[in-house]
């Protein structure tokens, strides 16, 4: 089952199964701890074990061919390469022998940690000081929410097509009346409608007639940049209405026979 979801994804191009590069933030940081490794491990100092050789060998190869490894990477290389960090300079690992008693700074740290915990909770985030920060106030969540709301409320169900990111999430929040088009189970999906997939996201000139042969009925695009070369085509369509917008995520229906093809600008 491993070997065919990421044999899968790594052939259909999915960023998270494709190799680390240094055009993300993962890519960065996995570059930087491979550096770091080799040399600490060139310092002249004791000898790495054989477990540690055994755990970096395994975990490399595969964090060399997907992103998705890179976590598990820096999970096993960070207790090793502070191991070997306490191995050059002794003096970190020095145990403290005096009696440990509760300090100021200790619990002014303790109560800083509980206090971020408590603003990271979804009903406070207005009081977070860190969500004011540029471009950490728009929750994608908020957006996919309220569309499916707004599809809830209408109640006739039908089938969705959105990004592959977003499929899950409108599977289980409009289920059972809707269902999507495709979501992240990339396993269970053929070769065949992933082409099909990709062809109306790319905006191909048969769009419309591979969402009409899957009763598509709904759009949920995301006008960020995934969708920049579906979006206009379906703007311009007479077929599709925009129903609803709400943030990046813009919600479109299929026009029914003798409907006004007047666009709702809502």
């Amino acid at each position: 089952y491993v070997a065919l979801t990421s044999g899968t994804a790594s052939g259909r191009r999915i960023d998270e199964w494709l190799p680390p590069g240094l055009d993300s933030l993962a890519g960065k940081v996995w570059v930087l701890s491979l550096v770091l490794t080799v040399v600490l491990a060139a310092l002249p100092s004791r000898r790495p074990s054989r477990r540690d050789v055994c755990l970096l060998c395994c975990l490399l190869p595969l964090a060399c061919g997907s992103v998705r490894m890179v976590a598990w990477w820096l999970l096993v290389s960070a207790p090793i390469l502070a191991s070997r960090i306490t191995a050059l300079w002794p003096r970190l690992a020095e145990d403290d022998t005096r009696e440990q008693v509760p300090s100021r700074g200790a619990a002014v740290a303790c109560g800083g940690l509980f206090l971020a915990a408590i603003l990271s909770l979804p009903w406070l985030e207005r009081l977070n000081p860190v969500m004011a920060l540029p471009g950490r106030a728009h929750r994608t969540e908020s957006d996919l929410q309220a569309v499916a709301e707004r599809l809830g409320a209408e109640g006739r169900g039908g089938r969705v097509f959105t990004r592959l990111a977003w499929g899950e999430y409108l599977g289980w929040s409009l289920a059972p009346r809707y269902t999507v088009f495709m979501d992240g189970r990339i396993e269970i999906f053929p070769d065949d409608v992933w082409a099909e997939y990709g062809a109306v996201t790319r905006g191909r000139a048969d769009w419309e007639e591979v969402l009409a042969g899957y009763g598509v009925n709904c759009l949920v695009l995301d006008a960020e940049g995934y969708h920049h070369h579906l979006l206009p085509q379906v703007r311009r369509s007479p077929r599709w209405r925009e129903a609803f917008r709400q943030g990046n995520a813009v919600l479109f229906v299929r026009q029914e026979a003798g409907a006004d093809q007047q666009v709702d600008a809502r």
